[in-house]
């Protein structure tokens, strides 16, 4: 069911991109994998995203392809927000991530094999279908539920399970595209190097990786949180601030980060930062664009 705020999505979709639905979804069970985004070029990826909210009826080719929502209460309980303020945060970012590629690379983003590390129940993978076919589509998470979900979901990508922790991907060859949405900012400074060590070896040459960081104003989100002082002081001083979640929520390495600019300079050697995005619908995550160095 859609949530009250999603309302106007069939009366969008109709008024400006009826004709052109109509002739993707005629078309597409004909189409290879392979060719399907450039059959939806004349859709841009905001329209693209309103129909993975809610596909309407007389196209049923596009309802069998578009993977559906998780319920409203998953949303809101794995990312803080659901509906189409998600999807505004969501478009957001794929679309800074399909730019970026094509200023630094300088190649087609249809042509890259792509890998979500953290993917969740594909928010972002959903709606790269638009861009990249999904058969070169990979996300892995350590999550192995919110996967079965995904799957369930009818999330059209390659997904598997990953450990919290790991010098390996479930899949062989480099990517050329690699993103961590939301996974550096809960990560210690230990276990987001061993996530940068692993990128690194998976990372084509020539190959853009993408990740958020939470900027300083995040703690001061939570005025009472315990220990406030000394986390604003930790970023001030190192750049970066991280604290543990409570005991059986992830272990020691799981929490909540803070990582500045400067620190990544100093710290996150072999890497270059080719970018930053100054995310304005999800402020607490910047984006910033990376190249092997």
């Amino acid at each position: 069911t859609r949530a009250e705020d999603d309302q106007p999505v069939h009366h969008l979709l109709e008024e400006y991109f009826r004709p052109a639905l109509r002739t993707i979804d005629r078309r597409l069970p004909e189409t290879a994998p392979e060719d399907v985004p450039r059959l939806l070029a004349p859709l841009p990826l905001s329209a693209w995203g309103l129909l993975t909210l809610d596909v309407p009826e007389e196209f049923p080719n596009l309802r069998r392809f578009i993977p559906r929502m998780p319920p409203e209460e998953l949303q809101l309980r794995w990312v803080g927000a659901s509906g189409t303020v998600l999807l505004m945060q969501s478009v957001a970012f794929v679309e800074a991530l399909a730019n970026a590629y094509a200023r630094h690379s300088r190649r087609p983003l249809p042509g890259a094999r792509v890998l979500d590390y953290g993917c969740g129940w594909g928010r972002h993978l959903r709606l790269l279908a638009r861009f990249v076919p999904v058969t070169r589509l990979h996300g892995v998470d350590p999550s192995a539920e919110i996967l079965d979900l995904a799957r369930r979901l009818g999330v059209r990508a390659r997904l598997a399970h990953i450990p919290a922790q790991s010098d390996s991907l479930p899949f062989p060859g480099r990517f050329d595209v690699i993103y961590a949405f939301s996974v550096l900012t809960h990560l210690s400074a230990a276990a987001h190097r061993a996530a940068l060590d692993l990128w690194s070896r998976c990372l084509e040459p020539g190959g853009l990786l993408a990740v958020t960081i939470r900027p300083r104003a995040y703690w001061t989100l939570q005025p009472d949180r315990p220990g406030l002082d000394g986390l604003l002081a930790d970023h001030d001083r190192y750049g970066f601030a991280f604290v543990g979640a409570p005991a059986g929520q992830g272990g020691p390495d799981y929490g909540d980060a803070s990582i500045s600019v400067d620190y990544i300079r100093r710290n996150w050697t072999g890497w270059r930062i080719a970018g930053i995005d100054a995310a304005l619908a999800d402020q607490h995550q910047t984006v910033v664009f990376l190249r092997p160095a």
